[in-house]
């Protein structure tokens, strides 16, 4: 995540445009920065983060978007795993018991994640915490991740105070 202002550098200066992309790139790092200091202090959300609903399909720790998700104060629950685009059951997603489930499917839409309303053990879906985001903001490694981090880490300020934290 913290590579997407040098590249707006980089760019800059293949295209000629060195100051406006200075400029750009030290906004892009305050805004990443900040965001790491309002949330990085805050207790751990353990999320689910699905890419595609079938197969299911989510991330591992090594994919910007697990970048994203540490910098608002979460943990990729399947951070672990080798493959950079698993494809998981849901049973494992059960057994993770994830506190939020997040869709980067669709544009700002639940409704991918309507199938896991059914398993109410599940704490994220006890607590409500199943939140769709813009694919076009999260699933893409440039500027605008960065503006859908600023979406995720909201989010997860929101189910941190749904279990009566901030």
């Amino acid at each position: 995540l913290r590579d997407i202002p040098d590249s707006i550098i980089r760019l800059g200066r293949l295209l000629g445009t060195t100051g406006d992309a200075e400029k750009e790139a030290a906004a892009l790092g305050e805004k990443i920065d900040a965001l790491a200091f309002k949330y990085q202090k805050r207790p751990r959300v353990r999320v689910f983060y699905q890419v595609w609903s079938r197969p299911l399909y989510t991330l591992n720790g090594s994919q910007i978007v697990s970048d994203a998700i540490n910098v608002c104060g979460g943990e990729n629950i399947f951070a672990h795993l080798s493959v950079t685009a698993p494809v998981v059951n849901i049973e494992a997603v059960l057994v993770e018991n994830p506190e939020v489930l997040i869709s980067g499917q669709r544009k700002d839409d639940e409704s991918d994640l309507d199938y896991w309303r059914s398993y109410s053990g599940l704490l994220a879906v006890h607590r409500n915490n199943l939140f769709g985001i813009d694919a076009d903001l999260m699933n893409r490694a440039g500027p605008r991740l960065i503006d859908g981090t600023v979406v995720l880490c909201e989010k997860l300020a929101l189910a941190r105070s749904r279990r009566g934290q901030p």
